[in-house]
């Protein structure tokens, strides 16, 4: 029915109130709603408008809580605007998947169902757009009777930062080179979403850089496909040919060659010698780290340094790589 119920409580300066519904009824619903009280008079409270939802809250019977699954885990999945829920999965899989629901971290909105059939322990989201954060539910599918687990905790997804969209304003067409063979990706697929920049300064003619670049790729390709790192290629070869040819040995990303935008990073980086990697965060543009090379590549250390504000007290990494350490190429 329509009729409300006031649940009285001592302390009504509170956002949240955890209540214990004793003696009702398995699978009754209820909605609930809640008014702030302005001014309290003889005469009567004076109070906001009463706030509520449409969806009745559902009362679980044991063996649905016994049988609900725990809250979903979910983090960033290394591309823009995007989350990666997961979850422990059975030993003997659901023939029908998993059915996943999310829902917007604004009042009054209700759960949508992304998929009812992920198969594995991990499904990745894609076009988180809204700032206000989501949460995320998972149950066996096709079980209509089955409860869904709790809401995970909020997420908030990372996207292309102003301090990037700043620093490659120039770039042409706002694209970076994918590979040696002409194809591209927009700069917000290609670095948005990512935690750190590591902008990889070397040069085809230079021997340092030749030694350094096959273990640096092969550190890059050893990341998870959900790597919270990205590299951009700033070329100091003399001509287009030579840069094709070397960035073929490549996995990252990297500014076209005939792009003005490489030889002003450059600069802006006042890069003196090659090889040369400058870590950033890329979502402040904060310099972590102004020369890596050599040095071990340390996501945690530059997640540390990035949370206090690009400085850290501890002691510097072991050197990885003494020769290219060493041994620089100056720029004529």
């Amino acid at each position: 029915n329509e009729n409300y119920e006031t649940v009285p409580f001592e302390n009504l300066m509170v956002t949240h109130v955890r209540m214990r519904l004793a003696a009702q009824v398995v699978g009754a619903g209820f909605i609930f709603r809640v008014a702030a009280i302005l001014r309290e008079s003889g005469q009567g409270n004076d109070m906001s408008p009463w706030v509520s939802h449409s969806i009745p809250f559902q009362l679980l019977s044991k063996e649905q809580e016994s049988n609900r699954m725990n809250a979903p885990r979910v983090f960033w999945a290394g591309t823009n605007r995007a989350a990666c829920v997961a979850w422990s999965a059975s030993s003997q899989p659901p023939k029908k998947g998993y059915e996943i629901q999310m829902r917007e971290e604004v009042d009054g909105l209700n759960w949508k169902t992304v998929t009812k059939s992920s198969i594995g322990s991990e499904f990745v989201v894609k076009n988180m757009t809204s700032n206000n954060g989501y949460r995320f539910r998972i149950r066996v599918s096709g079980k209509s009777s089955a409860a869904f687990s709790p809401p995970s905790k909020v997420i908030y997804t990372l996207g292309l930062s102003d301090a990037m969209k700043k620093l490659f304003s120039t770039l042409e067409n706002g694209d970076l080179l994918k590979n040696a063979g002409g194809e591209t990706v927009s700069l917000e697929e290609g670095i948005g979403g990512k935690e750190f920049l590591l902008v990889y300064a070397s040069a085809s003619w230079c021997g340092p850089c030749r030694r350094y670049t096959p273990s640096f790729a092969d550190w890059y390709r050893s990341l998870p496909s959900n790597r919270s790192v990205e590299v951009v290629w700033l070329s100091g070869d003399r001509n287009s040919a030579s840069f094709l040819e070397y960035y073929g040995e490549m996995p990252w990303l990297a500014i076209d060659y005939k792009d003005e935008t490489r030889k002003a990073l450059i600069d802006h980086f006042d890069v003196q010698g090659f090889p040369r990697i400058v870590v950033l965060d890329a979502q402040t543009g904060v310099v972590l780290e102004e020369s890596a090379v050599g040095k071990a590549l340390d996501v945690n250390l530059w997640r540390s340094r990035a949370k206090s504000g690009g400085k850290i007290s501890e002691p510097e990494s072991p050197t990885v790589e003494p020769a290219a350490q060493s041994a620089c190429c100056a720029i004529l």
